[in-house]
This record gives C-alpha cells, structure tokens and sequence, in this order.
C-alpha cells in the first residue's frame, strides 16, 4: 500500500517502435495473436498500448470544447436534399462511443430491411480490443501507394461467418508507431452491403497522451426494389444517408443558431 491519500500519477516512459521495416506479405491471420506472425504482433502491440492508454480525465476532456453530430439526405447524385446538425458541450464522458462489444459480435453491425430502414454502427476502441473482435475477424499487415509512411492492419470476418459485419483497416504511422485512420466497409448484410455502404473513424492523440474519436463518418445507401414480371426483383440505389460527428475544439468558433460563439 502506498503511503499517501492523493492520486500518484506515474509516468513509464517506453521507446518507440519503428515500423517503417516492416515487410508486408498477403498471408491472412484470423488470430491477431498468432505468435508465428512477429511483424503483424508487433503492430497491434501498439495499437493496443495506443487504445488502452485511453483513460480520459476531466482536464482532457474540458479542453475539448464541443462536439457536433449530423445527418444528411442525399439523392441519389450527391446532392444535398436535407442536413440536421446538433452541437453539444463534451462533458465528462466520451463524446462519440457504440454498443456492447459483445453485443456487435453476436447480433452484427447492421440490422433492418428494406421498407423500415437500416440501423448500422462503427466499433469503437473498446470493441476494436475485445476478445469478441478478434474472435471474429482475421488480420493481416498491408501497405498502399497512396498511404506513404503508414502501415494498415486488415480485417475481415472470419470464414462463414454470415452476420452482418465489417471489413477494414486501421492505419498506424509506421515512423511514430501513432493511430491514424480506420477506414471499413459493411458486409453479410444483404442488399446494404451491395452498395458500397461505409465509414471511417479518426483518431485524436490528446496533450496528456490519451486516445480519442475525434471523427467519424457513416454512409449508406437508400433503396428501393423494382419488380417485373420478366425477372427477379432489383434494388435501386434512390439516395444516400451520411451520419457523422467530430470534436470542436473549444479554440475554434463554434455555430449556434446560425452565430458564431
């Protein structure tokens, strides 16, 4: 027991990891654990420090300012047809979170139909660490032309695994070992997924250290089904839903009511 009735705060200095060495190959690890893959371990060692390092306190979060969510309508061009944004302060909780990762895993990440509407979702960090995640989903290291100086570990639902998923990749600095990106698509979800429906969510790395969701962004098809006497029934993409959010910081103007504040 340490002699003292106030909070210690220790800080363990570790070094870096340097990633830019790592060579990729296409060979796919549906355990991200996998003690045969050294390269793929040694960049989820540190997407795991960076999201568990994750434990936000009240200083952090009072200087984030305000957050802001938004649903948009699109037709089926791109434009605009209607746009709802709301802000609000960040208190002491995360602004931006999901549901039960074991929830995700057993019921999936999109559920509805056709005629009533889709309700659909991103993992967040908790769900990204779990146990259930990696018990459904393979792993493998990637690199792209347009991505220099980032390493990607890509997922995807494990073999037969037929409920409503996603498929992506989570994008690390491979110089600073630092989160980035995590960019996905939906799949198993029927007409949904035919369509290119997807996300991604950014990553903020906060003075004290911790990690946050600074952005996200949702888009998904809007459908109807054509039928025919001379073929099976189609789906018609008709419009878009884009829903998404991100923090404001509080030294940047905030618009209320059409006012800057």
């Amino acid at each position: 027991m340490l002699p003292r009735r106030e909070e210690l705060f220790l800080v363990v200095e570790t070094p870096n990891v340097i990633l830019n060495t790592i060579v990729v190959t296409g060979k796919s690890e549906c355990r991200r654990t996998d003690p045969a893959s050294h390269s793929l371990g040694a960049v989820w060692d540190e997407i795991d420090k960076a999201l568990r390092a994750s434990q936000l306190t009240t200083q952090d979060l009072a200087g984030l300012g305000h957050g802001r969510i938004y649903k948009k309508e699109l037709d089926v061009n791109g434009r605009v047809r209607t746009s709802d944004t709301t802000l609000f302060p960040i208190g002491k909780g995360r602004p931006f979170g999901t549901p039960d990762p074991e929830a995700l895993a057993e019921k999936g990440y999109v559920s509805g139909n056709i005629a009533f509407g889709w309700e659909y979702f991103a993992p967040d960090e908790l769900a990204l660490l779990s146990e259930s995640f990696a018990r459904t989903h393979c792993f493998r290291l990637v690199r792209e032309r347009g991505r220099r100086g980032q390493i990607g570990v890509a997922f995807e639902p494990i073999p037969r695994r037929t409920t409503p998923d996603i498929q992506g990749v989570l994008w690390v600095d491979d110089r600073t070992a630092e989160l980035r990106e995590m960019s996905f698509i939906y799949v198993n979800a029927g007409p949904f997924s035919q369509f290119n429906a997807r996300g991604f969510t950014r990553f903020l790395r906060l003075p004290s250290g911790a990690w946050i969701v600074d952005e996200w962004w949702l888009k998904a098809p809007r459908l109807s089904m054509q039928t025919s006497p001379y073929s099976a029934p189609q789906f018609m993409v008709t419009g878009w839903l884009e829903n998404g959010g991100a923090i404001l910081p509080s030294t940047r103007p905030v618009r209320m009511n059409g006012r800057v504040r």
